[in-house]
């Protein structure tokens, strides 16, 4: 640690709780320790703030690189129920106000010549019945898209993990109000160290390739994903002060091989956006999906929410009347 400084942001398993929210009791607690474990001083900001979010300047050669890490579980609102969800007000939020404001002041103030920004779950993706991305919160995520792509901040690049495998997500944002002008936004994800599904069960390995038949991932790279244990890296190149950089993106499995490798360029010096300017909309890279595709998705949800608690309803009852029948058979004996 005194050569290599660790940065870190958590998740859910890291938070204490599956699906976190700002409800868990523990969430003080597990913020001190959590920052005890990265070695953060007791005088740091963190250690009194709502959250562990965080940024951090880091010097590549003679340029700056800006990693800008959220927590979107401390101030978190709570998931609708699918049944329920035409009940939901709409407004529901990961980061809170304040991480709000904390967030597009840094952005705004910016002068690095990258800007990584860190999520715990998935940004672009748009499964919004199931699942834990930005998307569950639509209102939220549109917030988090014209903050990115409206502050000035320039080279803005998506981290990301939670999923238990490994993707690149790109999206085509055009402003609502300049129709000419177009960004697009790239996301690495990365998941996990220790679990994934390529690992795991085979029945597991077998919903996924269900899933992504049923369902393709409209914002995911032609290169598709990677299943196996994996990390991310990315190295960033610049040649002089005054030429255009590069960063290369991979993924790296137990054995170093590389994955889903992809290199962008460092050139945007974007002007900021204010008031209605500040308005994007971002569509997956392969276009909207087709009609077959929703239906499919929407489909397989329904079936997994009715399906499965009938089941279980089945299992219970057999599993009561086989009881009630040896108790008779007992007292028959007797």
């Amino acid at each position: 640690r005194e050569k290599v400084p660790i940065f870190g942001t958590w998740d859910d398993h890291d938070y204490g709780i599956n699906d976190g929210d700002y409800r868990y009791p523990l969430r003080e607690e597990s913020k001190q320790a959590f920052l005890d474990f990265l070695d953060v001083p007791k005088s740091d900001p963190r250690r009194q703030r709502n959250g562990v979010y965080a940024a951090h300047d880091v010097q590549v050669g003679d340029r700056v690189v800006k990693i800008v890490l959220l927590d979107n579980r401390y101030n978190k609102s709570p998931y609708c129920s699918w049944p329920l969800r035409f009940l939901c007000q709409g407004d529901e939020d990961f980061l809170g106000e304040e991480q709000w404001r904390w967030l597009e002041r840094t952005l705004v103030e910016s002068r690095s010549d990258a800007n990584i920004v860190v999520s715990g779950i998935q940004i672009l993706t748009e499964h919004r019945w199931h699942g834990e991305n930005w998307a569950r919160f639509p209102q939220s995520r549109q917030r988090l898209l014209d903050i990115l792509l409206s502050s000035g901040a320039k080279n803005v690049i998506l981290f990301s993990g939670d999923v238990h495998f490994a993707e690149v997500s790109r999206a085509v944002c055009r402003n609502r109000r300049r129709n000419a002008e177009t960004r697009e936004l790239l996301e690495m994800t990365s998941s996990g160290m220790t679990h994934s599904w390529g690992t795991g069960p085979l029945n597991g390995r077998i919903l996924l390739a269900l899933v992504m038949w049923m369902m393709p991932f409209r914002f995911q790279s032609e290169e598709g994903l990677f299943t196996g244990l994996n990390i991310a890296q990315i190295d960033l190149k610049w040649k002089k002060k005054d030429t255009v950089g590069s960063a290369v993106l991979k993924i790296l499995d137990t054995e170093g091989g590389e994955h889903l490798v992809h290199e962008v360029p460092l050139t945007s010096s974007p002007h900021r956006l204010e008031g209605s300017d500040a308005a994007w909309s971002c569509e997956p890279h392969r276009g909207d999906p087709l009609l077959i595709e929703v239906v499919a998705s929407d489909a397989i949800i329904i079936g997994i929410v009715i399906v499965a608690p009938l089941a279980c309803i089945v299992v219970a009852v057999c599993a009561i009347a086989r009881v009630l029948r040896g108790g008779k058979s007992r007292r028959k004996r007797e």
